[in-house]
């Protein structure tokens, strides 16, 4: 639509806050709660903008600590800040001494004196506190210190302030000697009850620029479906393929700690650990429940199969999600070996899958998957050659949900 040709570089920064913020908020492509996005973009202001010469930048005192200015605004003085919360439980070092009081029963109305003791403590600590704030606040300027808040005038001509607000700070000298005036009336509003806006529109005879020239780069990971895991996964839904992601994070964890480390039992304890990791993927509780429970039976499964047991046995030279490099027919392939290790002087790459069979010939089913990744161990065992790799190597597909093995 040629956003970006509607905004300067400096309103960019606000368009990519905007997103950023939305990315944070959001799961698997979705929002996960609309009231926590309302809330985010309430509190999502634009970024200052400096240019000219007679820049004026917008901060909290916070952020401004340190920093110093010609002329420093401080408005909104005159407004409350938080209150304090009632705590459950106050305490108070005093030398060797720690005094403990918990709060009174709801609705009984009767507070230790000690209690009340030190909650007017914590009160003076807040106090002091917000004294502190508005002396960094203060101290800014260089010039001038401009101070906004609003008071009120009694009848017997003292002003008073809000209890708890910044301009409370200096109450003790404020008095009806101070030059005061009205609130400014607001400006008009044009075109019927709307401000008037800046809007920059584009000219009809404006296109689109041209993008920019590719970059040639013939570096690329596996491909092609005979390379890529992503096939096993299309027709199965969001659900298997975030099931496979988990069931190998377990599988690569077994195989660190050490077959003797894990049991049903083990295993089952991970359901609520495996759920959240679900979760996290982008499926909703009910259905990380329900992929969780299928996910701790395959690893079971896995861990009492006499092949699964010696793929994740202590093995040499063994290494689980090993990440591998190199060229093949001229081009760089990225690929990562779910399991490999030396048994017997036999190389062995072992590629694990959690694709589920329902129904048909089991044995037709491996022999198309055979073909199927046939060609993707091939380029595994064409990297490791590359390497240097000497020994005999043998390759095989491990299906954990089954479970079964096919060697190519």
């Amino acid at each position: 639509l040629g956003g970006p040709a509607c905004v300067d570089d400096s309103s960019m920064k606000d368009v990519d806050a905007f997103f950023e913020m939305l990315d944070s908020v959001s799961t698997g492509g979705e929002v996960g709660s609309m009231g926590s996005l309302e809330f985010r973009i309430k509190t999502l202001y634009a970024s200052p903008s400096v240019m000219g010469e007679r820049a004026v930048e917008i901060m909290t005192i916070h952020k401004a600590k340190g920093l110093e200015f010609d002329h420093v605004i401080l408005p909104g003085l005159g407004k409350t800040t938080r209150g304090r919360d009632k705590k459950l439980l106050l305490w108070l070092e005093r030398g060797e001494d720690l005094l403990l009081a918990p709060i009174g029963s709801k609705g009984g109305g009767i507070e230790s004196a000690i209690y009340r003791y030190m909650d007017g403590v914590d009160a003076l600590k807040d106090d002091l506190e917000r004294t502190r704030l508005f002396y960094v606040a203060a101290t800014r300027a260089r010039k001038r210190l401009y101070l906004f808040g609003d008071v009120k005038a009694k009848d017997t001509g003292d002003i008073s302030v809000q209890s708890r607000s910044l301009l409370s700070c200096i109450q003790h000298i404020i008095s009806q000697t101070l030059e005061s005036s009205p609130a400014p009336s607001p400006p008009p509003v044009k075109g019927g009850g709307n401000t008037d806006l800046r809007l920059r529109r584009l000219l009809s005879s404006w296109e689109l620029p041209e993008p920019a020239r590719p970059v040639e780069v013939d570096s690329r990971g596996a491909e092609t479906a005979s390379i890529s895991v992503e096939p096993e996964f299309n027709w199965a839904g969001e659900a298997v393929k975030h099931l496979g992601a988990v069931v190998h994070k377990y599988l690569c964890r077994i195989a660190g700690e050490g077959l003797s480390e894990w049991n049903d039992e083990r295993v089952s304890m991970e359901k609520g650990r495996m759920t959240a990791m679900l979760c996290q993927l982008g499926l909703n509780k009910g259905e990380a429940e329900e992929t969780a429970k299928k996910g701790i039976e395959i690893v079971i499964r896995t861990i009492k199969d006499e092949v699964g047991r010696w793929s994740l046995d202590n093995h040499p030279e063994g290494h689980s999600e090993l990440p591998i490099t190199g060229v093949v027919d001229g081009k760089i392939i990225h690929a990562v070996i779910d399991r490999t290790f030396v048994d017997n002087g036999i190389r062995w790459i072992i590629d694990y899958k959690t694709s589920l069979h329902e129904g048909g010939n089991l044995e037709a089913f491996l022999e198309e998957e055979k073909e199927r990744y046939r060609r993707q161990l091939d380029t595994y065992e064409r990297i490791l050659r590359a390497a240097g790799e000497k020994m005999e190597i043998r390759k095989g597909l491990y299906y954990s949900a089954l479970p079964a093995w096919i060697e190519l």
